[in-house]
């Protein structure tokens, strides 16, 4: 399951009679399938895990 960071409200139906809504800003593992479809419609981004050093490495340089 891959860390993603949604940028964009994004509401993932793994089923038909369910909805998993995530909210902008929202970073946390999901699906694969949830990370490649946010992925394809531009609403997340990969991250490493939270804490990680790589996450702070990012931060300091102001990328993505």
């Amino acid at each position: 399951m891959p860390w993603v960071r949604f940028i964009a409200d994004f509401d993932f139906k793994p089923k038909p009679a369910i909805t998993i809504a995530y909210r902008a800003g929202f970073v946390g593992l999901v699906s694969r399938s949830c990370a490649a479809k946010a992925k394809a419609r531009g609403l997340a981004i990969p991250v490493s895990r939270p804490g990680s050093r790589r996450n702070d490495e990012v931060a300091a340089d102001g990328k993505v």
